[in-house]
Formats: C-alpha cells, structure tokens, sequence
C-alpha cells in the first residue's frame, strides 16, 4: 500500500465499513480540479439538454393557434386590438342650407380571435347654423354647444389573413355574410386594388399603385402604398389615397368601402370623413397635421 501511495495513486483509499467493520469496500476519491471539471461537463450537459427540449417544443406550442396566420407577421401590419380610429365629417345641410350637422365618429377593435375583431363605432353629433353679421355681412357657422353621443354600436367584423383586411358589415348586430377586401398589404407597383368591389361584383372602380414608400408612425417607418385611379394620375388630389402598415387608410376608414363616385350632381352626397388620429392603447400613434407635413423616406 505504501508502495502505491509513493507512485502517486493517493486517490485510492481503502476504509472500513463503520458498521460492518468485517466488510472493506474501495472508495475512488476524484481530485479538486477533476471534479470541479466533471460538475461543469455535468451541468452543461443538463442546459444543452433542456435548450434542445424546448427548442422542439416551442414552436409546436407557439404556432398551435396561428394556423390561420402562418406567416405571424400580419398583426404588426394591422393590429386587431386596442385601436381607435376618430374621424370627423364636413357639415352637411339641411333647411335650406341654413342649418347642418356634423359628426365625429370613434371607431376600435375589440379582438375575439387569434386574427378576428369587432369593430364598434360610436358618433356624436352637433347641429349649428349660419350665423350672419348684418354689420358685414360676413358669416360663420356655429355648432350648439351640446353634443349628442350615441351609444357604441357594433359595426361589424375585421379579419386579418396574410396581410389582407376583410371587413364584414354588421346589421342590427348580426352577419351580413357580405365580405369585402377593405386594405392589402401586399401589394407591388402597378397592381390593382378595386374600391367598393361589393358595387359590382368585385371588379369596382379600379386604382393602382404608383408608388410605395415609408412613413413614420410611432417613431417607427412603416410602408406606405400610394393609390390613384388611371385615368386621373395627373389631375385631382380627391382621387388619390394611400394605405399605411398600422394606421389603415389615410382619409378615413372606410374609404375602399363606401362607393362615393356612384354618386352624381343630382344625388344626395354622403358626408365626407376626414380621419383626425390614430390611437393605440390609448397613445397617440398617428395624426392628421404632422402626416401632412412628414416627408416620406423613399421604398
């Protein structure tokens, strides 16, 4: 034994069982360093283990509810939830022109689903006249003082499947089982977006894009797409609009639904919406003033 000792082996010991002093066993004692060693290979072992585990299983879990959004991306292109849109409209007559009524319209998305929303609208509504100085003979329009504010309605349902918003009216809070294309995302130069396809069976009053740039929305740049119908790309503003990642479009919400150009000098005409801001979780995101002075960072 000393002999073995001598030739460096002092990691063997030999010891007597404390109760059973007739019976000896071998105890193989590990040096300091070679198990501090052996415990870092363990634990490393056991952390690889369990990153391999997880990165099997996360994906599994995580894409379980996304089966009608595989690509995960759409909701950054149009969130479904704590948004609100406001709106107000430009007066609009009656009597004689003499008095009118203008309103301001929130809507927000309440989400049901993993890319499903309802839409709620509420309105307030203001009466006013034309009020004239006999002195001048100058005039202004002057609103009441009290606002009447309707109660929020349902106004129908929002869906979001790779980077296209579908919009379903509700009537009386139910389905219409009319759905029509109201936003894409996914669009390139030239193509064609159809305003108000639910007119004409889905091929109504074609635009295209003429161009795809970035905005500011958040502090964050988000694309835009820039819409003019073919025969009016170098004549009146009122037959551009534009599409923005996160905000919807840039006139009012509805603006790809509601088939304005059917109407003519002879009809009566909806009041226009101009869209004012855009909230998210209550933060301001988006406002009409600094938009229209933004310039926009090319594609």
């Amino acid at each position: 034994m000393k002999l073995l000792l001598k030739k460096g082996l002092n990691q063997i010991k030999i010891s007597a069982d404390p109760v059973k002093k007739k019976s000896c066993y071998k105890e193989v004692m590990v040096p300091t360093k070679a198990r501090t060693i052996y415990r870092s290979r363990l634990l490393n072992t056991i952390q690889a283990i369990i990153i391999s585990a997880f990165l099997l299983i996360y994906p599994l879990t995580a894409c379980a509810g996304e089966t009608n959004n595989p690509k995960g991306e759409d909701k950054y292109v149009f969130p479904l939830n704590n948004v609100e849109w406001k709106e107000t409209s430009n007066p609009y007559w009656w009597n004689e022109g003499v008095h009118f009524t203008m309103d301001t319209i929130t809507y927000y998305l309440r989400q049901i689903s993993e890319n499903k929303s309802e839409l709620y609208r509420q309105v307030k509504k203001a009466t006013g006249m034309y009020v004239k100085n006999p002195e001048t003979g100058t005039g202004k329009f002057v609103p009441d003082s009290a606002w009447a504010v309707e109660q929020p309605l349902l106004d129908g349902w929002i869906t979001l499947v790779d980077k296209k918003v579908y919009y379903e009216p509700s009537w009386l809070g139910e389905p219409t089982e009319q759905i029509v294309l109201l936003y894409d995302f996914d669009l390139n130069i030239g193509d064609t977006f159809y305003v108000a396809p639910q007119v004409d069976n889905g091929k109504s009053h074609p635009y295209i894009v003429i161009s795809i740039d970035n905005i500011l929305v958040d502090s964050e740049y988000k694309k835009r797409f820039n819409f003019v119908e073919p025969h009016m790309q170098n004549d009146y503003e009122f037959y551009k609009f534009s599409l923005i990642e996160s905000i919807g479009c840039d006139i009012e919400l509805f603006h790809t639904f509601v088939p304005r150009f059917l109407y003519n000098d002879m009809d009566p005409m909806p009041p226009y919406y101009t869209l004012l801001a855009v909230y998210n979780r209550d933060k301001l995101i988006w406002n009409l003033l600094d938009y229209l002075l933004q310039k926009p960072m090319g594609e």
